[in-house]
């Protein structure tokens, strides 16, 4: 979450939005985010246990790297229907 939290920050900073993300920061907080992530079933996976279950779903899957997204630590897939 730190690591989200300063990507975050650093990318608004760079961007001009710094004041719209930390309303979004203090707005999360105050929210029952963490409770509502927990109840719908909102979970994190490592590289291994994501290729395994696409290799379970009948996919070849390779990280990709960077990740697409503004987050580095985060993780892109790119899966193939296995032959």
């Amino acid at each position: 979450m730190v690591a989200d939290v300063a990507s975050l920050l650093r990318n608004a900073l760079k961007h001009g939005y710094l004041p719209a993300a930390l309303m979004g920061l203090v707005a999360t907080a105050v929210s029952p985010y963490r409770k509502l992530r927990a109840e719908i079933g909102l979970a994190t996976y490592s590289e291994a246990e994501m290729i395994g279950l696409m290799a379970g779903h009948g996919f070849t899957t390779t990280r990709y790297r960077p990740n697409l997204g503004l987050t580095p630590h985060r993780m892109t897939f790119i899966g193939i229907p296995a032959v």
